[in-house]
């Protein structure tokens, strides 16, 4: 049986799906699930494809920027450790610098070591840390507070105009030779 033209059905019908109704979660269930079944299908290993537990953060983050926010907000976040969000704001240039403003003052409070009458911002903020987190990290954490604007509505448009090139893009993924995974990319 040939488990990778199998797998290139599932994946139309899926994207046909997509098209019809704009299920962006149908389609990342497909896609985050698809490397642990592509594998079997096309004989290749997990090491074909690795997933270091480090960059499992930033995976997460840039899963939430493509699928948790449009492009009418997003993310005040820590640009280091990406792990840690601070707010989900709409675009509103002087809302998110206030805001900016009031978590980088916060971060510096707490890198003075204060941990006794905090704010409720300054416990919610030492929150998203681990336990223990040094002074000095959160005191380079207050440089480190960036904004990343929501891609969701712009991933999903991509994805319904990608199925206007479906068949050609399958008749060219078939043609070279690449792996099936390459055409499910909006």
């Amino acid at each position: 049986m040939d488990l990778s033209l199998n797998w290139s059905k599932i994946l139309d019908r899926n994207f046909q799906a997509i098209s019809r109704r704009g299920n962006l979660w149908a389609f990342l269930a497909v896609l985050l699930g698809f490397p642990a079944f592509s594998s079997l299908s096309f004989g290749q290993s997990a090491t074909d494809f690795p997933r270091p537990e480090q960059l499992e953060p930033a995976i997460n983050f840039w899963v939430k920027v493509y699928t948790e926010v449009d492009t009418r907000s997003g993310f005040l976040h820590d640009s280091e450790h990406l792990s840690v969000i601070y707010a989900v704001l709409d675009r509103d240039r002087s809302a998110i610098d206030r805001r900016r403003k009031q978590i980088q003052a916060d971060l510096r409070a707490l890198a003075t070591g204060k941990r006794d009458l905090l704010t409720g911002s300054q416990k919610d903020i030492l929150a998203l840390w681990p336990d223990g987190v040094s002074n000095q990290t959160l005191n380079r954490a207050a440089g480190n507070v960036r904004w990343q604007l929501g891609q969701s509505d712009r991933f999903l448009g991509g994805l319904q105009r990608s199925g206007a090139y479906r068949g050609y893009i399958n008749q060219v993924v078939r043609e070279k030779s690449l792996p099936i995974e390459l055409g499910v990319l909006p």
